[in-house]
């Protein structure tokens, strides 16, 4: 009896050398997009990380410069400074000042401050990250200050829906007992530093370079049976409110019949050279 087998033929031949080549080739891309994306988001924050401690080096010498300078005319020092994303600008006038006295005397005073702005796209300290960069250990700023007429401080904040690390440097006015007196009055000093640039307008530094600061020479005001101070602090530019200066106002109280307060206002320059 004959029986009808369906017989199969299986292709030995495999995938054609065409085809493997192809999906090789799609499967390396693929996976030289993903190595490059992950690098490149390992390079983005270690730039950040590098770019935020060279911002607080750089202005922690700042600080440090235009303290030395400031009330010293023909003084000059400059600090040297490389970043790889961060954005380097000088805001004239944008950060003021009103000292009232108690005889309902007052004087304002404005001056520049230095940003350095980091992205934090890839890397991130935390919401709540605050340091002052100078003087070293400072805490927030209070006005008037008793420790430094300059300070420095590094956060991180958000500006145009992006997030950066952002380090800043400005004048904060600074009280001092001078232990003299005149005419059986005690004399205090009030010193304010003025940040001014080359014109009115922001100006950006390129990527690496030199800051310099020099002292222009200062003005003094005397105010005579004062009793007490009270600083105003107000941002003058729209860009950075007055909340990101982190300074607190406060009031100082001489008691008895009041004491003679110099209030000496020293112009500094801020210019950029590149290396």
């Amino acid at each position: 009896m004959y029986m009808y087998r369906k017989c199969y033929r299986f292709s030995r031949r495999g995938v054609s050398p065409v085809v493997a080549t192809i999906l090789l080739v799609a499967i390396f891309t693929v996976l030289v997009a993903v190595a490059l994306s992950v690098a490149q988001d390992v390079l983005s924050g270690g730039y950040t990380q590098s770019d935020s401690s060279e911002a607080a080096s750089v202005c922690g010498a700042l600080g440090g410069a235009v303290s030395r300078v400031g009330f010293s005319y023909g003084e000059a020092e400059s600090v040297s400074y490389t970043f790889k994303t961060s954005s380097l600008v000088f805001i004239p006038g944008a950060l003021g000042y009103t000292i009232e006295f108690s005889d309902d005397k007052s004087i304002s005073v404005s001056t520049g401050v230095l940003i350095v702005g980091t992205p934090a796209t890839h890397f991130s300290y935390g919401g709540s990250y605050f340091e002052a960069v100078y003087p070293p250990g400072g805490g927030y700023p209070v006005a008037p200050s008793t420790d430094s007429t300059v300070w420095s401080i590094q956060d991180e904040g958000s500006m145009g829906g992006a997030e950066y690390v952002f380090t800043a440097l400005f004048p904060v006015p600074q009280l001092v007992n001078t232990t003299i007196t005149v005419g059986g009055d005690q004399v205090w000093r009030l010193y304010i530093i003025r940040l001014v640039g080359g014109g009115s307008s922001v100006e950006s530094f390129t990527k690496s370079g030199y800051i310099s600061v020099e002292g222009l020479g200062e003005e003094v005001y005397t105010y005579s049976g004062v009793s007490t101070i009270s600083v105003e602090v107000s941002s003058l530019t729209q860009a950075y409110p007055t909340g990101f200066f982190r300074i607190s106002a406060a009031n100082a109280e001489f008691g008895g019949g009041g004491v003679i307060v110099q209030v000496v206002v020293a112009n500094v320059s801020v210019s950029g050279s590149v290396i």
